[in-house]
C-alpha cells in the first residue's frame, strides 16, 4: 500500500479468498483474531476491512480506532502479542480460551512462535499469503 504515490489500497485476489472461506464456512458468530499489532504491515494499520469482508467480528483492529475512542484494548494487544509471539503453550491456551477465540488469522509466511501449540489448532485455510487455523475446543 503506497498511499503517497496513490498506489492505493487494494485485496488480493489470494485474500479475498481467505476472506470467502470466513464468510462462507465459519459460524456467522465465529470471533476471529488477527495478526495484527506490533508490526510493519498495512494490515496493522486497516485490519477492519477483514471483519467487513468476511462479515466476522475481530478480536481487536490494529490501528487503534478504538483506542482513540478511549476503549481500553491493552489487555487485547496484549493477548494478540502472546498468542502469535509467546513460546508458552500454556500462556497460549490460556488467551484463546479466555477470549474463546475461534480463529486465528495470519501471514502464510509466519508460523506461531510457539510450535508446541500446534496442538491448540487445526490448518482449514492456506494458500500463498494467508493462513487461518480453527481453535480446537
Amino acid at each position: 500500500m503506497d498511499f503517497k504515490n496513490k498506489g492505493g489500497f487494494f485485496v488480493t485476489n489470494s485474500e479475498l479468498a481467505a476472506l470467502d472461506y470466513l464468510k462462507n464456512k465459519t459460524a456467522s458468530k465465529s470471533l476471529i483474531m488477527v495478526d495484527n499489532v506490533d508490526k510493519n504491515h498495512w494490515r496493522n494499520a486497516f485490519s477492519y476491512y477483514i471483519s467487513f469482508l468476511s462479515d466476522r467480528q475481530i478480536f481487536v483492529d490494529g490501528n487503534g480506532i478504538a483506542q482513540d475512542h478511549g476503549v481500553a484494548v491493552e489487555n487485547k494487544i496484549q493477548a494478540v502479542k502472546t498468542v502469535f509471539n509467546s513460546w508458552e503453550i500454556s500462556a497460549v491456551e490460556k488467551e484463546v480460551k479466555k477470549y474463546n477465540i475461534d480463529y486465528l488469522y495470519m501471514n502464510s509466511k509466519d508460523r506461531l512462535v510457539s510450535t508446541k501449540s500446534a496442538h491448540l489448532f487445526t490448518e482449514v485455510f492456506q494458500n500463498d499469503q494467508v493462513t487461518i487455523l480453527k481453535v480446537k475446543k
